[in-house]
């Protein structure tokens, strides 16, 4: 967690002494973006000067990479000095660190054109040869308290609320008064991640933008109701490991949407949909009676993350659990010069993670007053 101090040990067993200068310890927070944009270049080319409408003037579509790099922490430590004798004894060495953690850092994210990692990578600087390198990642997972965000708690159509956590469910109710000549087939509903990725195009200079959405989680119901009736459908949808929304990065944003197609027989293209913003946190709204406002309010088509908060121990204490996150592994390399070289690096971030039935039995938050400090 952020503004945390991590504890560590650097083990190194050596069959024989090493020829070494030192084992420095370098430590590393950043986020990566990397794509290809597409531009319209136009230029001359006489060999296609064949009619007056062209007149040689050629237009084609080029590839550029774009990418955005933002740094959090990169820190070096020197473990052990080799001063003059630069020999390592054989034996087993444990050389212990510990470092800060900024208190301004995003959450580990692994997506499908960017990341953000954070890493302590290892390395023995052995003179005339090649140096022994090992890079070992480790989750930066800020608190997102659900209860601090105006609208979270509050229902909004067919779900109870917009906030939730991971291993929570939300419950879709629809009300259906069809009137028209076809049953209801199908009702989908998708829990939709949507990142907004920036960087800098290598080719123009320009600000460039990428969006992408996956599935976090999907269920298909197939209706009983009729044509000329009226019913219900309730439907649970389990949030999995995921990253909380955040826009606390520059180069990468996360926010999360459900989406609701219900698909009536017979007909092609018959489909009503609609999307509902949903919250992410870590720590789960705390159910309590909430004030009707004098004048009704209409609910919002997007609601922004929270910012990260630090828990009180006194409610939070120590997590449910923690599980690794619906979509594994990143698949984008990692941007470090000594990555090729490294041994063990293939991490997957581990978020929070609360068991059926524990996110609605935390106690209540404790009222905020001056001096209270989160």
């Amino acid at each position: 967690m952020p503004d945390q101090t991590v504890h560590g040990t650097v083990i190194i067993d050596a069959n024989e002494p090493i020829k070494a200068r030192n084992v420095t310890l370098q430590v590393v927070g950043q986020a990566h973006t990397h794509w290809k944009c597409k531009h319209m270049s136009t230029y001359y080319n006489p060999e296609t000067k064949t009619t007056e409408v062209n007149r040689g003037i050629v237009k084609e579509s080029e590839s550029h990479p774009a990418r955005g790099i933002e740094t959090y922490m990169d820190n070096k430590f020197v473990l052990w000095d080799g001063s003059d004798k630069k020999m390592l004894p054989a034996g087993i060495h444990k050389l212990n660190f510990v470092f800060p953690l900024p208190h301004t850092c995003p959450p580990s994210y692994e997506g499908e054109f960017g990341y953000i990692r954070y890493y302590c990578k290892a390395k023995i600087d052995r003179p005339w040869q090649f140096d022994k390198t090992v890079i070992a990642g480790f989750t930066v997972l800020p608190h997102f308290d659900l209860n601090t965000i105006p609208h979270a708690a509050n229902p909004r159509a067919s779900i109870p609320k917009y906030g939730y956590v991971p291993g929570e469910s939300i419950d879709i109710q629809m009300d259906f008064l069809n009137e028209s000549s076809r049953k209801i087939d199908c009702i989908d509903v998708k829990l939709i991640e949507y990142t907004i990725y920036t960087g800098k195009c290598d080719y123009t200079s320009h600000r460039a933008r990428k969006e992408h959405d996956r599935t976090v989680n999907q269920i298909k119901h197939h209706s009983k109701i009729q044509a000329k009736t009226s019913g219900s459908e309730i439907l649970s949808l389990k949030v999995p490991p995921i990253v909380p929304s955040f826009h606390n990065c520059s180069i990468i944003q996360v926010d999360y949407i459900l989406k609701v197609n219900v698909d009536a027989h017979g007909f092609m293209n018959n489909t009503m949909s609609f999307n509902l913003p949903i919250l992410i946190g870590t720590y789960p709204i705390i159910p309590r009676a909430i004030e009707s406002p004098a004048y009704p309010m209409a609910p919002p088509d997007y609601v922004a993350p929270p910012q990260s908060t630090v828990p009180p121990e006194a409610i939070f204490g120590p997590p449910p659990s923690y599980a690794i996150c619906k979509f594994g592994q990143g698949t984008v390399a990692l941007y470090d010069k000594d990555a090729k070289n490294a041994e063990n690096f293939g991490f997957a971030p581990r978020y929070l993670y609360y068991n059926s039935g524990i996110a609605n039995s935390y106690p209540a938050l404790p009222e905020l007053s001056a001096s209270t400090q989160l």
